[in-house]
């Protein structure tokens, strides 16, 4: 189908990374949007990376956009968030003008675009930024995680490169006194509150990177503050497998993913 595809730039820094792609469909199906943020352990990848996703949701019908922020090795979870929360008002805005069918919006992320989503999701966008406005009636209703972390806070035998990361990302290093609070603050679960929206996490059976305990653990958190939190193992992969957007695991996926969509779908 001939989808259309528009970039918003939302930033003030001049970084070709603050950017958000929209991907409209040819024929406009559905009255939810669906809102991407990339991995690639915080300081790689990019929105282009999910294109290919883009293409397969508006094949359903649905509105979708990516999130660039910045990659700046000086950059830190605020500034990335900063990003996120910017380019989301950003679409927010686009939609409200261009596309007023559209009611809900369901927000995704991966691997480590999976953290910043969670945290959207929980904290809203003026936490991170206060000159972006309050979710309001924009909340989204869903956010969906494949294989990220549950927690940023220190856990036994870290992959040397997912710790490096973190400690970048943090502007710490685990081994500081005093720096527990640091990626507490960092972590999904400390926001866990009253309102939380629906939740899913598409783990991979094989996981290497980002052990599934606290993924539950995060689970448990938002249950308790009155969330529905669902966990799906997906057998026989490893962490990545929803990049490849036409292999069997990421059709599983997309198909649980319709299943939250079809929830909040006029």
């Amino acid at each position: 189908m001939a989808h259309t595809l528009t970039t918003l730039r939302y930033g003030i820094d001049a970084d070709e990374n603050q950017a958000v792609d929209l991907l409209t469909p040819e024929r406009m199906t559905s009255s939810v949007a669906v809102f991407m943020v990339h991995g690639g352990s915080w300081y790689h990848g990019s929105r282009q990376m999910y294109h290919p996703h883009l293409g397969r949701f508006a094949d359903a019908g649905h509105l979708g956009a990516s999130v660039g922020y910045r990659l700046d090795p000086r950059s830190r979870l605020h500034d990335k968030m900063r990003d996120v929360a910017r380019g989301y008002q950003a679409f927010r805005e686009y939609v409200r003008e261009h596309h007023p069918s559209v009611s809900a919006t369901v927000l995704v992320g991966g691997s480590a675009g999976a953290h910043l989503a969670s945290l959207l999701a929980l904290r809203g966008p003026h936490a991170w930024n206060p000159d972006t406005e309050p979710f309001g009636d924009a909340a989204p209703r869903a956010c969906i995680c494949w294989y990220g972390p549950g927690t940023l806070q220190r856990w036994p035998d870290m992959d040397p490169r997912i710790r490096a990361a973190m400690e970048q990302l943090c502007g710490a290093a685990y081994d500081d006194p005093g720096s527990a609070s640091v990626f507490t603050a960092a972590s999904p679960g400390t926001y866990a509150s009253p309102a939380p929206p629906e939740c899913l996490f598409l783990l991979a059976e094989h996981e290497d990177l980002f052990p599934h305990e606290y993924v539950h653990d995060l689970a448990d958190r938002l249950r308790s503050a009155g969330a529905s939190a669902e966990i799906v193992v997906v057998p026989g992969t490893k962490h990545g497998f929803m990049m490849d957007v036409d292999s069997a695991p990421a059709t599983f996926g997309f198909q649980r993913m319709y299943d939250v969509i079809a929830r909040y779908d006029r």
